[in-house]
C-alpha cells in the first residue's frame, strides 16, 4: 500500500507520481492511498523509486507498506466488486 501527502506548494510532483503508479498497475482506494501488487519489490525499493520520481522534500510524506490478508473497508473510491476483483487478481 502506498500513502502520501505532498505539500500543496509542489503540485508538479503529482504527474510523475501518477505516471509511476499507473505504470505499476496501482489502484487508488482512498485519496492519496493506492494498492499495488509488487511481489518482486520491497517497500524500501518502491519508496526509493517514488522518491527518485518526485524528489520528496521535508514537507512531503510517504508510507509504503506490505498489506496482509486481513482487510476490511468502507466506502472506498472504487466499488467493492472492483476492489475484490483487484485483490483476487493481485492474489493478496
Amino acid at each position: 500500500m502506498i500513502s502520501y501527502d505532498i505539500d500543496e506548494q509542489h503540485p508538479d510532483k503529482y504527474r510523475p507520481l501518477m505516471d509511476l503508479l499507473k505504470k505499476w498497475g496501482a489502484q487508488e482506494v482512498l485519496f492519496s492511498q493506492w494498492v499495488v501488487k509488487a511481489p518482486q519489490a520491497s517497500a524500501q525499493l518502491m519508496a526509493d523509486e517514488i522518491d527518485k520520481a518526485i524528489t520528496l522534500t521535508g514537507t512531503d510524506r510517504l508510507l509504503v507498506q506490505e498489506v496482509g490478508k486481513d482487510a476490511s473497508w468502507k466506502n472506498l473510491k472504487i466499488s467493492d466488486d472492483k476492489f475484490i476483483e483487484w485483490l483476487k487478481l493481485a492474489r493478496i
